[in-house]
C-alpha cells in the first residue's frame, strides 16, 4: 500500500475544513447538555472538592490526599474556578477537550488515511461511550486522551521537520501528559519503542529522546506526592485480573455497556481482531502509521501485563488514552478497500458502532440532588440511617454534597433494630411490592420514613458520625471511610 500524502498535517480549507468542523460540533453537542444540567457523580464530588479550595497550596494537597492522579487537569479546573467559573460549568474544559481530541483525532488520520475515512475516526471518538461520558464531567480523562493524541502530532511533525520549536513542544506534551495521568506513561512507552525502532525514525531519536526526557524531568517535581497517592490504594476496587476484560477494553471506550458473559467476550475480541487488522494496515502504510499501531496496541499490552503481574490499577477510563488509535485503526479497514467501495463500508463501520452504542448506552448518573431534598423533605439527620440496596459507595460522596450542610457519611451494617427512624431509599418497583407508606419521590427512587423492619432485609446503611447517637455499627474498614 502507499502511504496517503498531505501538504500539512492541520485542518486545511474548503470541503475538508467544513467536514472537520462538522465532526467537531457533534462531539461537542453530544457533551454539551449534560455537562450544564446534570447532577454530579461519585468521583466528580471528589474533584468539585478539589475545586472549592481556596488557594492552590490547599488545591495541591488535596489532590495529593484523596486523588489517585497528577494535578494538571485540576490546576486548569481550580483556575477557572478562581475566575468565576461556576463549579458544574468547569465541565466545559473537558468539553473542550473532547471538541479538541477529536480535531487531532482527524488531522492524524488525514495524515495516512484517504477520505472519507478520517471522518470516520474522528466520528467514532465523537460519540464513543468512553470519550462522551468523561468528555462532560470533572474529571481528568478526556484531557489524558487528547495528551495522547497531541503526542502523537508532534512526533509526525517533528519527524518531518525536526526543528527546536518542535521538539520544545514535545517536551511540554510529555510534561502536560504525565501530569494528566500516569496511565500517559504507558503512550509514552509506546512512542519510544517507535522512536528507537523504526528505521524512519532515525533522524529525530536522539533530540526526540532528549525532549522525552525533558518533559519527564519536569514532570518529577510531582513524584513525591506520586508516592504518596499510591500508597492510598484507591485502586483497591479493581480486584484480580480478568484477561477477557482486557479483551473487552478497546470495545468498552466505544460501546456504553456489554452484555454480560461469554457475549460481551466474543464482541470484544471480535473488536479488539479489527483493531488489531487496521493496526497492521497503518504500520505497512508509513512510519506515522507505525506509530499509531504502537500506540493502539502498546498501552493495552502494558497495563494488562501489569495487572498481570499483580498490579490493579487497570480500568476502562484509565485507557482511553489508546481510544483515538483504535478509532484510526477501525477506520483503515474501510479504507483498504477499492475507492468505490470506501464510503459505503465507512458508513457501515460508523452505523454499526451507533448502533451498538444505541442498543447499549452507557448508565446514566442517578438524580442524587432530587434524593438528597427528599431526604431532607421527609425529616432526615445524620445520626438516622440511609437503608440502601446495592452499592452504598455509589450514592454516598453525591448525598454528602447535596444534602444540606454536606455531612460525612459512614457505611454501617448490623441491624437498624435500635434506630428511632430508617430512612429507605428503594426503586419504586420495589416499593410498590414492599407496599411501603408515606413515599416522598425521588426520581427513579422512593424515599421511605420507617422504623426498622423486614423491608430493611439485605440494606447498607449510610449515616452521619454522631457520637453517642449512632444506632448502627459504622465499618472499620479504612477503605471505606469518606474522603474528605
Amino acid at each position: 500500500m502507499r502511504a496517503v500524502t498531505r501538504p500539512s498535517l492541520g485542518v486545511k480549507r474548503g470541503s475538508h475544513a467544513w467536514a472537520t468542523a462538522g465532526v467537531v460540533l457533534v462531539a461537542v453537542v453530544a457533551r454539551l447538555p449534560h455537562a450544564l444540567s446534570a447532577p454530579l457523580w461519585m468521583d466528580e464530588v471528589a474533584s468539585a472538592r478539589i475545586l472549592s479550595e481556596p488557594t492552590l497550596g490547599g488545591m495541591l494537597g488535596r489532590v495529593a490526599r484523596t486523588e489517585s492522579t497528577p494535578p494538571l487537569w485540576y490546576a486548569f479546573g481550580w483556575a477557572l474556578h478562581r475566575v468565576g467559573v461556576g463549579l458544574v460549568d468547569v465541565r466545559l474544559l473537558s468539553v473542550c477537550a473532547g471538541g479538541l481530541l477529536v480535531l487531532v483525532v482527524v488531522a492524524l488520520a488525514d495524515e495516512v488515511l484517504p477520505r472519507p475515512a478520517p471522518y470516520v475516526a474522528g466520528l467514532l471518538v465523537a460519540l464513543g461511550s468512553q470519550f462522551v461520558v468523561h468528555g462532560r464531567e470533572l474529571r481528568a480523562y478526556e484531557l489524558l486522551a487528547l495528551a495522547a493524541a497531541a503526542l502523537a502530532l508532534v512526533l509526525v511533525r517533528a519527524r518531518r521537520a525536526p526543528t527546536t520549536s518542535n521538539f520544545a513542544v514535545l517536551a511540554a506534551v510529555t510534561a502536560g501528559g504525565l501530569l494528566t495521568h500516569y496511565f500517559f506513561l504507558f503512550s509514552l512507552a509506546a512512542a519510544l519503542v517507535w522512536l528507537w525502532l523504526d528505521p524512519q525514525a532515525r533522524g529525530i531519536r536522539r533530540a526526540g529522546t532528549l525532549a522525552v526526557g525533558a518533559g519527564v524531568g519536569v514532570s518529577a517535581a510531582w513524584a513525591p506526592w506520586f508516592v504518596r497517592q499510591y500508597g492510598h490504594d484507591r485502586f483497591w476496587w479493581i480486584g484480580a485480573v480478568r484477561p477477557l476484560y482486557v479483551v473487552e477494553t478497546p470495545l468498552r471506550l466505544f460501546v456504553g455497556r456489554l452484555p454480560s458473559g461469554a457475549g460481551a467476550s466474543a464482541l470484544g475480541a471480535v473488536f479488539l481482531l479489527l483493531v488489531g487488522m487496521g493496526a497492521g494496515l497503518l504500520a505497512r502504510r508509513s512510519e506515522s502509521g507505525r506509530l499509531y499501531a504502537m500506540l493502539a496496541l502498546g498501552p493495552l499490552l502494558a497495563a494488562g501485563g501489569l495487572w498481570l503481574a499483580g498490579m490493579r490499577i487497570f480500568a476502562v477510563r484509565n485507557l482511553i488514552e489508546l481510544g483515538p488509535f483504535a478509532a484510526i485503526a477501525v477506520a483503515a479497514l474501510p479504507a483498504a478497500l477499492p475507492a468505490r467501495a470506501r464510503r459505503p463500508a465507512a458508513a457501515g463501520v460508523v452505523a454499526a458502532l451507533a448502533g451498538l452504542a444505541v442498543a447499549l448506552p452507557p448508565v446514566a448518573v442517578a438524580p442524587y440532588q432530587l434524593l438528597a431534598g427528599a431526604l431532607s423533605t421527609a425529616g432526615w439527620r445524620p445520626s438516622d440511617p440511609i437503608a440502601l440496596y446495592g452499592n452504598p459507595l455509589q450514592a454516598r460522596a453525591p448525598l454528602e454534597w447535596y444534602l444540606p450542610r454536606r455531612p460525612a457519611l459512614y457505611v454501617a451494617g448490623g441491624s437498624a433494630a435500635r434506630c428511632r427512624d430508617v430512612f429507605l431509599v428503594v426503586g419504586r418497583a420495589r416499593a410498590r411490592s414492599l407496599r411501603l407508606r408515606h413515599e416522598i419521590s425521588a426520581g427513579v427512587w422512593v424515599v421511605v420514613r420507617e422504623r426498622p423492619g423486614l423491608a430493611l432485609h439485605g440494606a447498607t446503611f449510610l449515616v452521619g458520625r454522631s457520637a453517642g447517637r449512632a444506632c448502627v455499627r459504622l465499618s472499620r474498614d479504612p477503605r471505606l471511610a469518606p474522603i474528605l
